[in-house]
C-alpha cells in the first residue's frame, strides 16, 4: 500500500470510489480502500475526508452485497459503525 501511496495513486482510488461511474468500479475502489485502510498510517491520511466516510456510507446502503460487505469492514476500521452487523449472516 505504500507503494500506492509513493505513486500518488491512493486519491484516484477516491475519486473513482465517490463516482462510482458503474458497480463494478464502486466494489473495487471500496475493496482497495478497505485494505488500504488496513495500513495505520493510510488510514489516517484518508479517515479526515468526509467524503471518504460518505462514499463508505453509500456503498454500505445502496452497493451490490460485495460491496455492502467491504463498505461495513472499512466502515467498522474507522469505526463509524458498530461491531454487530447486518451484512454479514449470523452463525449460531
Amino acid at each position: 500500500m505504500q507503494i500506492l501511496h509513493h505513486a500518488d495513486a491512493i486519491q484516484p482510488i477516491l475519486l473513482i470510489m465517490q463516482e462510482h461511474r458503474t458497480e463494478v468500479l464502486r466494489q473495487r475502489a471500496v475493496w482497495m480502500v478497505e485494505r488500504i485502510l488496513r495500513n495505520a498510517d493510510l488510514a489516517r491520511a484518508i479517515s479526515i475526508d468526509s467524503s471518504v466516510h460518505t462514499s463508505l456510507v453509500d456503498a454500505f446502503r445502496y452497493g451490490n452485497y460485495n460491496a455492502k460487505q467491504l463498505a461495513e469492514k472499512a466502515l467498522k476500521t474507522l469505526n463509524k459503525i458498530p461491531n454487530f452487523s447486518i451484512v454479514y449472516p449470523t452463525t449460531r
